[in-house]
C-alpha cells in the first residue's frame, strides 16, 4: 500500500510537471510571437495643399520571426493608442476595426505574410509616432510597438491650441472643439484626397461622416498661422 502510494505521487508529480512545461511552452512561443521594425526611407507627403513640409510619409519595413504567420502594422501618434484604450478599445479591437475598413476600401485584409514594406502617409513632423504590430500565429495574437523619432523639431505647428475630437472612431458625427478659432475644416482620405472642406470662423464644428466610405481619415484644422492634422477613424 506504501509502494502504491508513492507511485501514485510520483505519477502526479509528473504530470504536474508535464502540465508546468506546456504551460512555460506556450508563454515562451507567445514571446516568440513578434517582428522586427525598421524604417527604410522618408518622402513628403502626397496631399499636395501641404507639401511645404508640414507633414511627410515614411516607409517602414516589418520582419515577422519564425513563428510568427502573418502581422498587421499601424502608425500612429504618441499617446493615440492609449488614448483609445482610455476610450473602451483594446490595441486588438483597434487593428479588427483598421483590418475592416481596409477591406472595406481596399479589398483583403491589411494581415501580410513574410517580410514587407509599408509606407505611412500625413505625417506630422514635429509629433513622434509609434508603429504598432499586430502578430498572429493560429489562434495566438501579440501586440508590440516602437517609437520611431519625429522628421524634425522645427516645423509649424499648433503647439499652442488645444484640439478635442469625439467619438473617434466614429460613425456618424464627428465632434470637434479647439481652444482658438479654426478657420477652415478638411477632411482627407488616405489616398491624400480632400474629401471634405467648410470654411468657418469657430471654436467649434460638427462634421456628417455618415456618408463617407468606412476608412482612415486625416482632420485637417487651419488658420491665418498654421496647420492641425488629427488622425480619426470612420467605422
Amino acid at each position: 500500500m506504501k509502494k502504491n502510494y508513492i507511485l501514485s505521487l510520483l505519477s502526479g508529480l509528473l504530470i504536474c510537471q508535464i502540465v508546468m512545461a506546456q504551460q512555460t511552452s506556450d508563454k515562451v512561443s507567445l514571446k516568440a510571437l513578434s517582428a522586427t521594425v525598421e524604417v527604410v526611407g522618408r518622402g513628403e507627403t502626397e496631399v499636395s495643399e501641404t507639401s511645404d513640409g508640414i507633414m511627410h510619409s515614411v516607409t517602414v519595413r516589418i520582419t515577422p520571426s519564425e513563428t510568427t504567420q502573418k502581422t498587421a502594422a499601424l502608425c500612429m501618434q504618441e499617446g493615440e493608442m492609449e488614448g483609445y484604450y482610455g476610450a473602451g478599445y483594446t490595441p486588438l479591437e483597434m487593428f479588427n476595426l483598421y483590418d475592416q475598413a481596409y477591406t472595406a476600401q481596399k479589398g483583403g485584409s491589411m494581415f501580410k505574410e513574410g517580410t514587407y514594406d509599408t509606407v505611412f502617409y500625413n505625417l506630422w513632423d514635429s509629433c513622434a509616432f509609434v508603429i504598432w504590430v499586430c502578430c498572429v500565429s493560429g489562434s495566438d495574437t501579440n501586440i508590440i510597438s516602437q517609437p520611431i523619432p519625429s522628421y524634425n523639431e522645427s516645423s509649424l505647428s499648433m503647439i499652442d491650441v488645444k484640439c478635442e475630437i469625439y467619438p473617434n472612431p466614429v460613425a456618424k458625427q464627428l465632434n470637434v472643439v479647439t481652444s482658438n478659432n479654426i478657420e477652415v475644416a478638411e477632411l482627407v482620405n488616405s489616398l491624400g484626397q480632400t474629401v471634405y472642406r467648410r470654411s468657418l470662423n469657430s471654436t467649434h464644428t460638427s462634421i456628417d461622416v455618415s456618408d463617407f466610405e468606412k476608412g482612415v481619415y486625416f482632420l485637417r484644422l487651419k488658420n491665418n498661422k498654421n496647420t492641425i492634422l488629427k488622425k480619426i477613424l470612420i467605422k
